[in-house]
């Protein structure tokens, strides 16, 4: 037998899978180190299929490790401990804990002592803090801060004060809340203001804002104000944990080109990162801590699943009828997480973004046999209300081609990072998009871009059938914006707080979407309390994502990606921070 480079590289990457996978059989417990390109794995393996982990960070002396367990089949995000020796854990917050209870981002304070996390509950995000000796919890915040996975605190190095940001009246602060009580300090407000870590030397906060030539990091100087900008070698954050002596970086990152989450390490002088992790061992892996050894990074880590395919599906809304159009066998899900799929007005085309090696590609396939009739560069894609051409997203900006001539054309003037989840309104003269921080609308014949919305953690939904207001939900509050007086008015839907894809028909009465730590599909009528639920028992080994209900409202497009089963992951780094890393 003939080996080439791509036989190895599988036969290489199902060893490693088949490594990490091997270990599920046994009791819940850190798998053996597993070797990667000189970097040691360790994966948190648990029994039951119904629970995995989230956001792992080590006390200050290593006995013990806090987490977010999620618990799919009762769909809860609640905070844990556990004692590493033993293994033994046990729920730190309400050991009853209602559905939908979601919590996230376990802080551990430096002195060992307490606990923060940013908490939902109510329609509220809040950050509190667990007292450990007492077990009691006292909320520190005193707002609404935004949507809950944008929010973070992080503590001081003595244990007494926690940046927060938070997202108020379009612009976003940073909060510095003395955990004693009282009113918080506004330190700054920005723009943006995203992932605070405080560094436990020097006296400054760290923060991810506007970008710059060096990436998108910032500190300031909590007592003088003073900002400078991070480099990190052009590369964008969106999450970041200084070592206990200040001496690396750890944080996340989203690569655009290969449309993964990984993570990287930096010296506190800056430079060039390195990467911990790859897409080629990890399908993502985020929230990255130092463990309480200096050598070793702990985060989530979703493994690669060889055995699983991706794939376009359709259902019927009666939860009947489950087909699969098209399989792909490598595919990034964060392409999918970004971009619905569309369907044409004639029900016959379902158009969607795949990842093809380093390109993400627009793809129109038959409703009926899954045939490919068109194939194009970009992504993200909605269908004229005549069916003729399709608008698309290419190198930051918005174009629209004919189906059959293959004419193309731009309709925004400029560049604009972070373009999705495009609607073009059912009149044909505009096209409504989603930006990073709100909904705008451009003229389908090309022209300025409009800022309509800007929200506090949501989306864009779509258009109302007449094109004069747009549907946006923010939090778990569906809105509409009237284009022409700029009026906003709540609807009268209410979501769950942990639903994901909201897509809504075309009468805004029926609608359609996903849930986090579930693997079904839930469907809502409007003024009913009941929702319906699909459940997706012939794809044990898939979850649904980014559901669509067709322009007739009974079917629904959506894609089905390999089941989310993170786990907590310790990597020994000791070989990059003993190399010439150090250097900038």
């Amino acid at each position: 037998m003939v080996l080439t480079m791509k036989s190895v590289a599988i036969f290489f990457l199902a060893y490693i899978t088949s490594v990490f996978i091997r270990t599920d059989c046994l009791a819940d417990g850190f798998s053996e180190p597993v070797d990667i390109g000189g970097i040691k794995f360790s994966q948190y393996e648990v029994a039951d299929p119904n629970i995995y982990h989230q956001e792992p960070i080590s006390s200050p002396d290593g006995k013990y490790l806090a987490y977010i367990r999620v618990d799919v089949k009762n769909n809860t995000r609640k905070l844990w401990i556990m004692d590493r020796n033993t293994g033994e854990g046990r729920p730190v917050t309400d050991k009853k804990a209602f559905r939908g209870a979601t919590e996230a981002y376990p802080n551990w304070s430096p002195d060992g002592k307490f606990i923060a996390y940013t908490s939902l509950a109510d329609g509220k995000t809040s950050i509190n803090v667990v007292v450990l000796e007492s077990a009691k919890i006292r909320e520190i915040s005193d707002r609404h801060l935004g949507e809950i996975f944008s929010i973070r605190a992080t503590w001081s190095p003595d244990s007494q004060k926690l940046a927060v940001n938070a997202k108020v009246l379009g612009m976003e602060q940073m909060l510095i809340y003395d955990i004693r009580g009282g009113s918080p300090n506004i330190l700054i407000e920005k723009r943006r203001i995203r992932h605070p870590t405080w560094s436990p030397v020097g006296g400054r906060i760290y923060f991810v804002g506007e970008k710059h030539e060096q990436g998108d990091l910032w500190s300031v100087d909590v007592e003088t104000l003073e900002y400078d900008a991070f480099n990190t070698g052009g590369y964008e954050v969106s999450y970041a944990s200084w070592s206990s002596e200040g001496e690396w970086l750890a944080f996340q990152n989203f690569n655009e080109v290969t449309n993964s989450v990984q993570i990287y390490v930096v010296p506190s002088s800056g430079g060039f990162p390195t990467a911990v992790t790859t897409n080629e061992s990890f399908s993502f892996a985020i929230t990255v801590a130092w463990d309480y050894a200096s050598d070793q990074l702990l985060f989530t880590g979703q493994p690669v699943n060889l055995n699983v395919n991706h794939a376009v599906a359709l259902v019927d809304t009666a939860g009947g009828d489950k087909r699969i159009l098209k399989e792909f066998t490598d595919q990034s899900i964060f392409t999918w997480w970004r971009n619905h799929p569309s369907w044409s007005p004639d029900e016959k085309m379902i158009g969607f973004t795949y990842q093809r090696a380093d390109t993400t590609m627009v793809m129109l396939i038959s409703t009926e046999t899954g045939e490919v009739i068109k194939e194009i560069v970009g992504s993200g894609i909605d269908f004229s209300p005549d069916g003729s051409e399709f608008v698309f997203e290419r190198d930051n900006r918005l174009w629209t081609t004919g189906i059959k001539s293959g004419d193309t054309y731009p309709i925004t003037l400029r560049s604009e990072p972070s373009i999705r989840s495009l609607f073009w309104s059912p009149d044909g003269e505009s096209v409504l998009y989603r930006s990073e921080d709100g909904c705008n609308v451009v003229s389908s014949y090309g022209g300025e871009t409009e800022k309509l919305v800007e929200y506090k953690g949501g989306g864009c939904v779509g258009w109302t059938s007449d094109s004069e207001r747009v549907l946006y939900h923010e939090s778990s509050k569906l809105r509409s914006f009237d284009i022409n007086s700029g009026e906003v008015d709540s609807l009268d839907w209410t979501f769950p707080s942990n639903f994901w894809g909201l897509n809504i028909s075309s009468d805004a009465e029926l609608a359609v979407y996903t849930r986090a730590n579930s693997n079904n599909l839930y469907l809502r009528r409007k003024n009913e309390k009941t929702t319906k639920e699909i459940v997706f028992f012939d794809y044990l080994q898939q979850a649904p994502l980014r559901p669509v209900l067709s322009p007739s409202g009974d079917r629904i497009a959506l894609f089905l990606t390999p089941a989310w089963k993170t786990k907590s992951v310790v990597a020994d780094i000791s070989s990059i921070l003993s190399s010439s890393a150090k250097l900038p």
